[in-house]
């Protein structure tokens, strides 16, 4: 009877590994792509929001009750959106800027699409509007409301840490580099770890509870993985002091490197 083939990898060719590696990265790319999609119903209540607003400060007079009125609402309609803010901020999985040292070139969509210009593209229709006269009937105002909400909604976000290396809709997973490959058939990167390299690709800080979710683990056991892979991953320096209760983790210069970018 011939002998069983050794089912050990061949670190000589790698295509064991190799194939390890992107099973573990179509596998964790998936998770991390349903664990940052944002709820329609997320975009679609800003979009309202906006369109309150504008109603509400697009022309005081035809309010009833008047700058009283238009006063009060743009107040309920700014503590509405900074609680947002506050709420939104305090759940995010990521905070800071990407961990990139060098710039990673221009955005690869219309700079018209940028969220950033939200508020100041409302002020300036409700300005023009009123220094026109457009809004000097209720059907206009409702049909402008209307086209800013659903222009807001549409530009927002679909995924959390969308941008132009990820794409849109973090349909860009990273390609490991061949010392990342040989690191993982040498045994010296382990899969658990990849796996949270892979959650971190192209962030800033995640939230350790965050990633515990997406891999269906404890926190404990990120902390754990974080401490075996010190080359590629490390905590933050307001966490250092403190390994075993931090809350987050970035990666190092070589965990940027090991997921193809610098």
């Amino acid at each position: 009877m011939a002998p069983l083939p050794d089912p050990s990898p061949d670190v000589s060719t790698g295509a064991p590994t190799a194939g390890l590696a992107e099973t573990t990265i179509s596998r964790v790319w998936e998770l991390r792509r349903q664990a940052e999609k944002q709820a329609g119903g997320t975009r679609v209540a800003v979009g309202a929001l906006v369109a309150v607003g504008i109603v509400v400060i697009a022309s005081p007079g035809l309010v009833p009750g008047g700058v009283a009125t238009t006063l009060v609402g743009f107040l309920a309609v700014a503590a509405i959106a900074i609680t947002g803010g506050f709420i939104a901020s305090h759940r995010a999985s990521v905070r800071g800027h990407t961990g990139t040292i060098e710039s990673m070139g221009p955005l690869r969509h219309r700079w018209w699409r940028n969220p950033a210009l939200v508020g100041p593209a409302i002020f300036t229709v409700v300005f023009l509007g009123n220094l026109f006269g457009v809004l000097d009937n209720w059907p206009v105002i409702i049909g402008c409301a209307v086209a800013m909400g659903c222009a807001t909604a549409l530009v927002l976000p679909r995924y959390e840490t969308a941008d132009h290396l990820t794409g849109s809709r973090l349909e860009n997973p990273p390609e490991l580099t061949t010392g990342t490959v040989t690191a993982v058939a040498e045994g010296e990167l382990a899969p658990d770890v990849l796996e949270l390299l892979l959650l971190q690709h192209h962030t800033g800080e995640r939230r350790i509870a965050w990633c515990a979710d997406v891999l269906n683990t404890e926190p404990a056991d990120i902390r754990g993985r974080i401490a075996r892979g010190r080359r590629w991953l490390e905590l933050p320096a307001t966490e250092v002091h403190d390994p075993a209760a931090a809350g987050w983790v970035r990666l190092t210069a070589d965990g940027r490197e090991a997921l193809g970018y610098v």
